[in-house]
């Protein structure tokens, strides 16, 4: 009798329900450095360049991301909202948040290439969570989310979801809340 084929450690890839930081985030710099290798060649340069893009995107999605133990699917959300708002949408559709059971569904078309359904609690979540980032006391955080949910409707092109999620980062924050109390 054959020995069972040895199983991945628990807390590593996407589909365990909570893993321990440094396993979800080599599993996200692997897979990453994997899409953007599909996207830009590999060679010397590029894998520098590649290296560099993963490091700074994780960078940024780790200061993103709450303290403590994170979970795969708040990765790759964070991922796909990072590569979005990067200019980098080829790559972000690898880390699409798909609805994995019934829900409210988010369409989100990408002109010629067809529709994504995305899980619209997730999307949800994550505008709330980087709105909830935003530090300066001088802007109605509260205010700002509205507006950002507001926005989110079936059928928008992925360029308004991309608009979408710029508006949570605190530059264009400051800036819809300077015209929003201008008007």
């Amino acid at each position: 009798m054959s020995t069972p084929p040895s199983r991945p450690a628990s807390g590593f890839g996407p589909l365990c329900s909570r893993a321990s930081d440094s396993a979800t985030l080599h599993w996200a710099a692997q897979h990453l450095g994997r899409v953007l290798r599909i996207h830009e060649g590999s060679g010397p340069a590029a894998d520098q360049r590649i290296r560099t893009r993963v490091r700074c995107l994780l960078d940024r999605v780790r200061a993103e991301l709450p303290s403590g133990t994170a979970q795969p699917g708040e990765l790759t959300d964070h991922l796909w909202s990072a590569l979005l708002r990067n200019g980098q949408t080829e790559a972000a559709r690898f880390f699409l948040p798909y609805q994995a059971s019934r829900g409210p569904v988010l369409w989100i078309y990408r002109g010629e290439a067809g529709a994504d359904p995305l899980a619209r609690n997730r999307v949800e979540r994550l505008l709330d969570r980087r709105c909830l980032e935003l530090t300066d006391p001088d802007l109605d955080t509260a205010r700002i989310q509205r507006h950002c949910r507001a926005r989110l409707r079936n059928g928008m092109e992925e360029r308004e979801l991309i608009r979408v999620l710029s508006l949570t980062s605190p530059a264009e924050a400051a800036i819809l809340d300077r015209l929003e109390t201008a008007a």
